[in-house]
């Protein structure tokens, strides 16, 4: 923002009412509350944003808000409202023609307090349970999500209330600040490592070298193209086309290890199938794309 204390509304998406929403780079993640849906949206052209698709949280769902797993295969959704129980609920979206169900999660034990927020940072997520206070989980297997902490802001209960804990934050050191609606606000630490830094800020070092499908695809006519580095190395990602000739060099230097997301441009060139190769000390890994005008 060239002003920040003098902004200028540049587009806008009213489709559905929008409780609160993700966003990450020009990519919008939209908890739809009072339609039980959530909208992937479209954010590149600020002035046009376009709906890339939305679905049903499942039947009965009121969904608050959202959260990505860094490679943004998996999509968190909260559930506030609608027909209890009211469950963490954990989406396959990899491709965003078939999102599909992948499971739903609740506190260990507790089955009636409503979840409000979850945050994640790198392995974890941190969630705001309303009576169930704050919930930590272990994500490192998304579709298997274990509880490994928690901290009851609001003892005197569990039940199916909107008292308790509201919302959750991790700074860099790993303690947790959390606001609970009756009891105050608290400053939490857990007795093992939590450093990382959340999945907007695409900071946290991975442990593998990787190279993400594009997203999205197909595509017209940009795309963006995400891959991670564990250690600070040497990188080229260079785009060919169908017959091997080389079309654009997206990256040539070297680069901190992190994880890395650049845009590809391919509005001069044709439609048709394209390929992205990354190549990185003994790391080689090449994908397929497509852009259709």
């Amino acid at each position: 923002m060239l002003d920040p204390e003098n902004p200028v509304k540049m587009g806008q998406w009213s489709t559905m009412y929008v409780h609160d929403c993700r966003v990450v780079n020009d990519t919008i993640y939209a908890a739809n509350i009072s339609d039980g849906k959530v909208s992937i949206i479209n954010a590149t052209n600020k002035a046009a944003l376009s709906t890339v698709t939305s679905f049903v949280n499942l039947p009965g769902a009121g969904p608050h808000n959202t959260a990505l797993t860094d490679n943004r295969k998996r999509l968190f959704v909260t559930d506030e409202i609608g027909t209890a129980p009211h469950l963490l609920k954990i989406w396959n979206i990899e491709n965003m023609s078939a999102i599909t169900y992948v499971t739903n999660w609740q506190p260990t034990g507790i089955t009636a307090s409503i979840v409000h927020n979850i945050e994640i940072y790198g392995n974890y997520g941190i969630i705001a349970h309303y009576s169930a206070g704050v919930r930590v989980i272990d994500i490192s297997n998304p579709d298997v999500p274990v509880e490994v902490a928690w901290y009851d802001t609001y003892p005197s209960n569990n039940n199916e209330s909107y008292n308790g804990c509201w919302g959750v934050y991790m700074f860099p050191s790993g303690k947790i600040i959390a606001s609970d609606r009756q009891t105050g606000l608290y400053v939490l630490k857990t007795n093992f490592p939590m450093t990382g830094t959340n999945n907007n800020t695409g900071s946290f070092i991975p442990e593998h070298y990787s190279l993400e499908q594009n997203f999205p695809n197909p595509f017209n006519p940009s795309t963006k193209i995400r891959y991670y580095l564990p250690a600070d190395n040497n990188v080229t990602l260079k785009v060919y086309n169908e017959l091997g000739k080389e079309v654009s060099t997206l990256v040539d230097k070297r680069q901190n290890a992190g994880n890395y997301e650049v845009s590809f441009d391919g509005a001069t060139l044709s439609s048709g199938i394209y390929y992205y190769e990354i190549k990185s000390g003994e790391f080689r890994d090449a994908k397929k794309m497509m852009m259709i005008k």
